[in-house]
């Protein structure tokens, strides 16, 4: 560990809590303040798409929708008991029952129209094929000179 002198320390320490917040609020999964934390997700890209699975145990397909606006994508959906709770004493209820929803803001455009859910044992996948002229493309440069 190195050690800074404590005016730089506590400079470091201001610049680092601000780019923490600059993430945080500029970051792809920043919760709005009628976004849910559940459920849980992973985002990534391929080549040619965005991806996100998400975990949605015990909820049927016909209780979520997935909606795009621009380069923003929400998931909701609500997730139902199936227990009668009028005949049940419950001692202990930890398991959540409400509506959630999740936003994802895509860093690049999409193309919506090509757009695909899939949803199998209880997780959901949508992928969202980037347009074609904003993915990452791989060049590959030749080297010149040198022994062959």
């Amino acid at each position: 560990m190195v050690a800074l002198p404590k005016g730089r320390l506590h400079q470091f320490n201001i610049i680092t809590e601000a780019i923490i917040r600059q993430q945080n609020d500029e970051g792809f999964l920043h919760r709005l303040p009628d976004e849910t934390e559940f459920p849980l997700l992973d985002f990534f890209e391929t080549i040619n798409d965005f991806v996100i699975k998400v975990d949605l145990p015990g909820i049927d397909k016909k209780d979520v929708s997935i909606k795009l606006y621009g380069n923003t994508a929400v998931i909701e959906g609500i997730k139902r008991d199936r227990i009668d709770e009028e005949r049940f004493n419950f001692i202990c209820m930890e398991r959540a029952f409400e509506n959630f929803k999740r936003i994802v803001r895509l860093p690049l455009p999409i193309n919506p129209f090509t757009a695909k859910a899939r949803y199998e044992n209880g997780v959901l996948t949508v992928i969202l094929p980037k347009i074609e002229e904003k993915r990452k493309r791989e060049i590959k440069i030749e080297i010149e000179g040198g022994v062959k």
